[in-house]
């Protein structure tokens, strides 16, 4: 290995975020209209913010953190 490469918090923040999202597109809408029928719009919105939680609240924590 040629030497330590870090990245920054907004990078890391970043990378979860299109992780959570990507995720979440794929699998998300199928599980919710399968079980919340016609109310599945309900469950995605709060999917999607539940998810968008986790790199939120890690880059708010990140400075916090050792690395």
């Amino acid at each position: 290995m040629r030497g330590k490469i870090q990245i920054s918090v907004h990078q890391a923040m970043i990378y979860q975020v299109s992780i959570v999202l990507g995720t979440a597109l794929l699998f998300v809408p199928s599980i919710t209209t399968k079980f919340a029928r016609q109310d599945a719009w309900i469950s995605v919105i709060l999917a999607l913010l539940g998810g968008d939680g986790q790199p939120l609240g890690r880059h708010q924590l990140g400075p916090a953190l050792p690395p």
